[in-house]
């Protein structure tokens, strides 16, 4: 049988920078290091559309939502914004979102980080 091999594309090797010297089982250091990427790197405030559905809150699949900064990251939900929609503050979590303006480099981080968050 043939050894499986995979080759790095761009985006993993962005993720693989972004979280070097940190052990993939040291979860909650992961999560610390992209917030700190996240605050560092994005710049505020952006728009991003809810893109994956939601089992609860008043915030849909499909809304369009302003990410004001980010908050802090939780075991479950990981890195979690601090929006705005229709006037009224939430907080929401980064891997369900997208952002609108895929020429910005908010959007290559977020998608960097929803996917990173999705697979690990």
């Amino acid at each position: 049988m043939d050894d499986f091999e995979y080759e790095l594309d761009e985006q993993d090797l962005r993720i693989q920078e972004i979280l070097k010297g940190i052990s993939e089982d040291d979860e909650m250091k992961l999560f610390e290091r992209w917030n700190n990427y996240l605050v560092e790197n994005l710049e505020f405030p952006f728009e991003v559309e809810i893109s994956e559905w939601q089992e609860r809150g008043p915030l849909k699949e499909g809304y369009i939502i302003n990410v004001l900064s980010i908050d802090d990251f939780y075991d479950l939900y990981g890195v979690v914004a601090n929006v705005t929609y229709k006037r009224k503050k939430y907080n929401f979590p980064l891997c369900d979102v997208e952002v609108i303006d895929k020429k910005s480099k908010n959007y290559a981080l977020i998608y960097d980080y929803a996917v990173w968050f999705a697979n690990r």
